[in-house]
């Protein structure tokens, strides 16, 4: 229908939902087809009475938010977005390239120029995030399933259903989320860090040399399957390497994975600057890196010579509509 100023107000009627490719806690992720011009776009579903129930009200805030009001070349960003009486409707970009997990997954571990590669995209995408201009967003849930391809290759971060705005000290943040894998010391032993309870913005670069250590070996540092001996792993065990690291790729990420918040690699007075001047960085060109203008390791084959509703590059398999 129309609203009273004349504007389309899209409606969920306005798309024909295609494929499952994603579940979550409050909802699915659908393959849509808008049925004007038949242009696909990624649709996020969410129940109202699950989000309320499980008191993830601000949380959904937020992603709408970030989603809808952030601008960088490496986050998701919001189309549209409705609602009916039980449902909430986040519409985005299909990003046909897929998880970065189901890529990691098939190749057991990527090339360190490949990881390079990405890794410089995540970084970019997070101190903006953190930033004044990001919203000072502490993301809290970076792992290779929430890491996008899009069409030429770049990187999609996407689900910032456990996002937090306005984190502005190192202890602004206090509930205990995230993915098992990915959640730094501070957040499983509240009150062993430095600053008393709480965490903040250094988590994330604590699961991003998490994600970079598990893209050099296939596994992250301190996996286990047992997740409680994974926790102790996380907070006690030594970090080990092997063989094939190179030397500069250790040193960031025994600066990454260091413990404590306040001596973590980005947390320091230069922030992600930090983390950038690396020798593992070394050849990366951060202006043109942001302007999307280095090329992608790996470029969907997509549109030529197969439709751009492909979900070869997504595990879709054990998922229905």
């Amino acid at each position: 229908g129309r609203t009273s100023n004349g504007l389309t107000k899209l409606g969920v009627n306005d798309f024909q939902l295609m494929k499952v490719l994603g579940k979550g806690a409050f909802g699915k992720v659908f393959m849509a087809k808008r049925k004007t011009d038949g242009k696909i776009y990624a649709m996020k579903v969410l129940l109202k009475d699950r989000v309320k129930q499980q008191r993830q009200v601000e949380h959904t805030q937020t992603e709408r938010w970030v989603l809808a009001e952030t601008d960088h070349p490496f986050i998701t960003s919001l189309r549209f977005a409705f609602q009916s009486d039980q449902k909430l409707y986040l519409v985005m970009d299909y990003m046909v390239g897929g998880e970065l997990f189901f890529h990691l997954q098939k190749e057991g571990r990527f090339s360190e120029s490949k990881c390079k590669f990405y890794a410089a995209e995540l970084v970019s995408a997070l101190a903006y995030l953190h930033s004044e201009e990001g919203g000072h967003v502490v993301y809290r849930d970076l792992k290779p399933e929430n890491i996008l391809l899009d069409y030429e290759g770049h990187i999609q971060v996407t689900d910032f259903g456990l996002a937090k705005r306005n984190v502005k000290t190192p202890n602004g943040a206090t509930t205990f989320v995230g993915s098992p894998e990915y959640v730094a010391p501070e957040v499983l032993g509240q009150g062993v860090c430095a600053y008393g309870y709480g965490y903040g913005k250094a988590v994330d670069w604590w699961s991003l040399g998490t994600l970079i250590y598990e893209m050099l070996h296939g596994l992250p540092p301190f996996y286990d399957r047992n997740k409680q001996t994974m926790f102790e792993q996380i907070q006690h065990a030594p970090l080990l390497f092997p063989e094939h690291f190179s030397a500069s790729s250790q040193i960031m990420l025994r600066g990454l994975l260091t413990r404590d918040p306040a001596k973590r690699l980005g947390s320091g007075d230069e922030g992600s600057n930090d983390i950038r001047s690396c020798t593992f960085f070394t050849n990366i060109h951060w202006g043109q890196l942001e302007a999307r203008e280095v090329e992608p390791p790996w470029k969907p084959k997509h549109s030529s010579t197969k439709r751009e509703d492909d979900t070869s590059n997504f595990d879709t398999r054990g998922v229905s509509m």
